[in-house]
């Protein structure tokens, strides 16, 4: 089954304890929920990314990929939560008092069971040139970037390698800056390098890709050879 994007939105807070955002429309069961988090303090485990409103149900958060700079400014994270059933649905991130970018996507046709298959160790630098480490996927179908800026003035972003950004806070009106950037392809090993306009900023990187549920709705068979 291929994996599609199905809806995205996202939000930002200043001097905050929490970023929170609704989706547009009602989320389906059996498709799955991609948070990206960009932060200025520590992003939280996944304890602290919660369903606070709405009829849906979720399953287990997971909270796949984080990385920081210089501990914990600025950092960011990828989780992944399976929707169990459908309906209308918020999502809370709550962490220390600081400056936050929230992404939320609804993807369909991804694997409903340990759907991340790789992760992207998290990059770092002080430029306009955010680079990206490799993610290499055999089975994956769906590649994820979130990037995370200390900035205070507005930019636009640019991507390598067919990415597009999903969702992206890139204004004065924040310090903090973010986005999700996403590209749906056939597996391999994906990268992408963001260039911004405007001026040099701390920033960090992180990656995840995920795998798509096979035709007929079954997990793939592993077979192990005994000697």
């Amino acid at each position: 089954m291929a994996i599609a994007r199905v809806q995205v939105t996202g939000n930002s807070a200043n001097s905050s304890t929490t970023v929170v955002k609704a989706f547009v429309s009602n989320v389906t069961a059996g498709n799955t929920i991609i948070v990206g988090v960009s932060s200025n303090v520590n992003c939280p485990l996944a304890s602290g990314v919660t369903k606070s409103g709405g009829t849906a149900t979720i399953g287990t958060v997971t909270r796949d990929i984080y990385a920081a700079v210089s501990g914990s400014s600025p950092s960011c994270a990828i989780y992944s939560i399976p929707i169990t059933g459908t309906g209308s649905c918020t999502i809370t991130v709550t962490l220390s008092s600081g400056y936050h970018v929230l992404a939320i996507a609804e993807y369909s046709g991804v694997l409903d069971t340990s759907p991340c298959e790789t992760t992207a160790a998290g990059t770092i630098g002080a430029d306009t040139t955010e680079e990206t480490n490799n993610l290499v996927g055999t089975l994956s179908t769906l590649y994820l970037y979130q990037f995370a800026e200390n900035v205070g003035d507005n930019f636009t972003r640019s991507y390598t390698n067919s990415f597009v950004g999903a969702f992206e806070v890139n204004t004065a009106a924040s310090t903090m800056a973010g986005a999700l950037a996403e590209l749906i392809t056939t597996p391999g090993t994906r990268s992408t390098v963001c260039t911004k306009t405007g001026a040099a900023a701390d920033w960090t990187s992180v990656g995840a890709a995920y795998k798509p549920t096979p035709a007929g709705g079954e997990e793939p068979l592993t077979i192990y050879m005994v000697e």
